[in-house]
């Protein structure tokens, strides 16, 4: 899968997905969802629906000092498996949109995989890649920075739905 080219932004035939998940690790193999958000935009840019939940994957948490989640903030929180229709329904023929959006993808699909499912998106496009592409004048191309740079509040940094609305 390739991260779209700068034009597929003027193209307004498609539908967006703006999307964060927050992980127990690095890698989908040993790390699991804690908590997913998406923002469905229509292809003008405006905001459709927006999902959001925490997910208990019954494991360790992991860098709770990077997302805040811990088991006792997880206990009762769905399963991945238990909000896969809905979310995976939102993203469905959208573009899936992310900050390091090959990481996102590959949690996601991971999870989907784990529930008997497959995500559904054919396309991505990462916020990173497309920050470096324009050659802003930023110190780095990290989210807050980002953000900051477009005058977009943040106000929890490492929260899925604050990191969406930060997209």
């Amino acid at each position: 899968m390739t991260t779209a080219p700068i034009e597929l932004l003027l193209d307004t035939d498609h539908s967006w997905a703006v999307v964060d998940v927050e992980t127990s690790g690095f890698q989908p193999d040993n790390g699991r969802v804690l908590s997913v958000a998406a923002l469905a935009l229509d292809a003008a840019g405006r905001p459709r629906e927006r999902f959001s939940t925490l997910v208990d994957a019954g494991v360790d948490p992991g860098p709770v000092h990077v997302h805040g989640l811990t088991r006792e903030r997880l206990v009762g929180a769905p399963r991945f498996e238990q909000i896969a229709p809905e979310l995976l329904g939102m993203l469905e023929g959208r573009i899936l949109v992310a900050h390091n959006a090959a990481f996102d993808h590959r949690f996601l699909a991971a999870e989907a995989g784990r529930a008997g499912l497959k995500l559904p998106v054919e396309r991505r496009l990462c916020t990173v890649a497309l920050s470096r592409r324009l050659g802003l004048t930023v110190p780095d191309h990290k989210l807050a920075t980002l953000a900051q740079y477009w005058g977009v509040p943040q106000l929890r940094a490492h929260d899925a739905l604050d990191d969406v609305d930060g997209l």
